[in-house]
C-alpha cells in the first residue's frame, strides 16, 4: 500500500512496544522529516512511502524509496536508496517492501538500491548488527537482531560497516584534552571557551 506520512510514523511504536531499549522518536519529528514543506532535501529530491498490510488491515512493515537527485548529479551511478525500514520478523513482508521500493526506483531509471538511509547521510544510516544490549544513541539506528537476516535473505549484502563508540570522561585519550586546550588558546581572544558537557545543565 502506498502510504501517507502520518501512517508511516505509527508502526515503530507498535513494533517495539515492550522493548526497554527502544526510544520512540516523536511523531512530529518524523512527519517533519517526510514533508517537503519542512525538509529541504525534499525540495529537490523525492521519496515514496510504502506499507505492508495484511488482509485484516494490520500494518506489518514500512519502507521509503528515495530518489536523491543531488547524489545522482554528483556520482552519476544510477543509485537509489531505501530507508525507514521496519518490519515484523517475516521474510515475505520484507521481500514485498523491498520489491515495492525497488520497483518505484527502477521506474525512475535507477538500477541499484542502497540502504537503509533515512533519508540522507545526514540522518541515521544502516541497521544495527551488534551491541543490542546497549541503549540506542542519537542518529544511530536501533532495530531487532533479525533485520540483517531479513535483508540478506532478500539478496542485499553489506556495503560498509559504521562503528559507534561509548566513551566516558575517564576514558577519553589525554590527547583530546591537549587539543581542546590548544584550540581554546588560539580562539580564546574571539570568545571561544571549551568546557566539559554537563547533562544536568
Amino acid at each position: 500500500a502506498f502510504a501517507r506520512a502520518g501512517l508511516v510514523t505509527v508502526l515503530p511504536h507498535r513494533l517495539y512496544r515492550g522493548d526497554a531499549r527502544y526510544v520512540p522518536q516523536p511523531n512530529f519529528l518524523q512527519r517533519q522529516l517526510l514533508r517537503s514543506s519542512s525538509n529541504p532535501f525534499l525540495r529537490h529530491s523525492e521519496r515514496a512511502l510504502f506499507l505492508a498490510v495484511d488482509d485484516a488491515g494490520e500494518v506489518l512493515g514500512r519502507i521509503a524509496a528515495i530518489h536523491n537527485r543531488d547524489h545522482l548529479a554528483r556520482h552519476r551511478d544510477a543509485t537509489g536508496f531505501f530507508g525507514l525500514f521496519d518490519a515484523i520478523d517475516d521474510q515475505a513482508t520484507a521481500r514485498a517492501l523491498l520489491s515495492a521500493a525497488g520497483s518505484w526506483l527502477s521506474g525512475r531509471g535507477l538500477r541499484r538500491m542502497v540502504g537503509p538511509e533515512n533519508l540522507t547521510t545526514n540522518d541515521s544510516l544502516g541497521i544495527l548488527t551488534g551491541g543490542f544490549a546497549e541503549p540506542p544513541v542519537i542518529l544511530m539506528p536501533y532495530n531487532f537482531p533479525y533485520y540483517s537476516r531479513l535483508l540478506e535473505a532478500c539478496g542485499l549484502r553489506r556495503l560498509l560497516d559504521l562503528a559507534s563508540y561509548r566513551l566516558s570522561h575517564a576514558t577519553l585519550p589525554p590527547e583530546t584534552y591537549r587539543k581542546a586546550r590548544s584550540l581554546e588558546a588560539r580562539l580564546g581572544a574571539r570568545g571561544v571557551v571549551i568546557r566539559p558537557l554537563h547533562f544536568d545543565r
